[in-house]
């Protein structure tokens, strides 16, 4: 009975120990499947925000590894950042950051204790940056650090930041923590900031952030942001991003009771006519009938005596919605001599981007003009058209016609739009555009459309530029300028002559 009742306990303990490793076992490979999916996820919501997987992870195994392979210390981490920073390596700081978020929790103590204690902005900014990336991939809601001293210093030292990089951080820092708070203060700094740049990193950072809250901030820039260049601004972002979704939000804004501004009409049409020719409308039922309502109140607008800068958006809405009827009247505007010049060279790019030979003619016409810009507009068209096209009759425009208008703007010394015009001959890449460059670089130096004649022979990399820049160079009476951009140039044929000859 005694042995019955050992084999039985044996019997059982080795079958609790099978069934404990079988449940062990699915348990762990539970475990490593929710750790891939949250791996996949964290890479997703990296790559959004410009960070890869850390160094020494391969990619492949990435999904496996949500740690580095090799643990870097912060504190070499930060001698590489100083270091990246002196040599103005912008990747390398990136790369440094990504080292920072990847170490994931186990740095986050340092580097709070670094940031209270740092004295530079940049390096703060850095670390703040970090410690918001890490915050976003934890998952949580809050961060009482971030709340108490992160934010608080990124609103406190935005008004002494002149640097770009930084400014650009410290936005993408608030984006990525999310907040409510965070993203309505990128929103204001773009409302109240004079510089372009300033702009279009609160943009940037308000585009990338995983956010419902940032889209509607967006949305309601869109709408109603009191400058309307800011307003252009805010198009770009949804050009990247034309979701049904989004299709579906800026439709209501159109189609609501009141009804938008003029001004926001036309960017909206504009804007949905762009989304909707990226392929967003399957069968074309909802782009027809938009296009319907919108295309005869642009055409009102561009006819109309409002400001320049509506009637180029709503010129602009219709070459975005390009149907027949959009298509005729920017056809229209091309010929119209009365038109203003720079709506007039809209719709000739347009025109050619399309491949419409038709606007040849109009365009040749515009090269007799006594408008010096509407002369270097024209030429940009027929160049887009030759590319497009490849016509000989297009190319031939271009060398009998075009390089002498264009030379003769250069002797002139028209210099308004002497960079334009020297640029323009150079992508004519023909040999009298060649040697209308050459003759206009030899004139007196006084010229002040020589130094970009110079410049622009270096598109032709050719022992005949070469001769002639050499010989130019050795002139004792130009200037140290022409001088330093003639032997600059000389020196970038020449490597490019050594490049195609080996």
């Amino acid at each position: 009975m005694r042995r019955f009742y050992m084999e039985f306990l044996l019997t059982t303990l080795v079958f609790a120990h099978v069934l404990f490793g079988v449940i062990w076992f699915r348990a762990r490979s539970r475990l490593r499947e929710v750790e891939q999916v949250a791996a996949k996820e964290n890479r997703e919501r990296l790559a959004k925000i410009g960070v890869t997987a850390p160094r020494g992870v391969p990619p492949e195994e990435s999904e496996e590894i949500p740690e580095p392979a090799v643990e870097i210390p912060v504190e070499v981490i930060f001698e590489r950042i100083a270091k990246a920073r002196k040599n103005n390596d912008l990747s390398g700081i990136e790369r440094e950051i990504a080292d920072l978020v990847a170490a994931g929790g186990r740095a986050v103590p340092l580097l709070q204790e670094r940031f209270k204690s740092s004295l530079s902005d940049n390096e703060k900014i850095i670390i703040a940056l970090a410690l918001a990336r890490i915050f976003l991939l934890s998952g949580a809601e809050r961060d009482e650090f971030f709340e108490k001293f992160v934010l608080p210093y990124l609103k406190d030292v935005f008004a002494r930041l002149t640097d770009y990089q930084d400014i650009a951080r410290a936005f993408q820092a608030a984006a990525a923590y999310g907040t409510d708070e965070a993203l309505k203060w990128i929103a204001e700094r773009f409302t109240s900031a004079e510089r372009g740049d300033v702009k279009k990193a609160a943009l940037r950072a308000l585009a990338d952030a995983e956010s419902d809250l940032a889209e509607d901030i967006l949305f309601d820039l869109l709408e109603n942001a009191k400058d309307y260049t800011d307003r252009r601004r805010v198009v770009g972002v949804f050009l990247e991003n034309p979701s049904p979704e989004n299709i579906e939000r800026i439709k209501e804004m159109l189609e609501k009771e009141p009804p938008p501004s003029v001004a926001t009409r036309i960017l909206l049409a504009g804007l949905l006519g762009a989304m909707y020719r990226q392929g967003a409308d399957g069968d074309g039922t909802d782009f027809n009938a938009f296009a319907e309502r919108e295309v005869p109140f642009l055409t009102d607008m561009v006819n109309s005596k409002r400001t320049d800068a509506l009637r180029r958006d709503a010129l602009q809405s219709l070459i975005n919605i390009w149907t027949d009827d959009a298509q005729a009247v920017v056809s229209r505007v091309l010929s119209d001599e009365g038109q203003r010049v720079e709506l007039r060279i809209l719709a000739g790019k347009a025109l050619a981007s399309h491949g419409q030979i038709s606007a040849l003619e109009p365009l040749q016409k515009m090269l007799d003009s006594g408008n010096p810009r509407a002369r270097v507009g024209a030429v940009e068209a027929i160049l887009i058209l030759k590319a497009e096209t490849g016509d000989p009759n297009v190319e031939a425009v271009l060398d009998e016609k075009a390089v002498a208008v264009l030379k003769a703007m250069l002797l002139k010394r028209e210099t308004a739009y002497a960079r334009n015009a020297a640029t323009a001959l150079a992508a004519i890449g023909s040999t009298k555009a060649r040697d209308a460059l050459i003759e206009i670089m030899n004139t007196a130096p006084a010229n002040p459309a020589i130094i970009q004649t110079i410049r622009a022979l270096g598109a032709f990399a050719d022992a005949e530029a070469a001769a002639a820049l050499e010989d130019y160079a050795s002139k004792e009476y130009i200037s140290p300028a022409l001088r330093k951009a003639a032997s600059e140039t000389l020196a970038r044929i020449r490597n490019e002559l050594k490049r195609k000859n080996h």
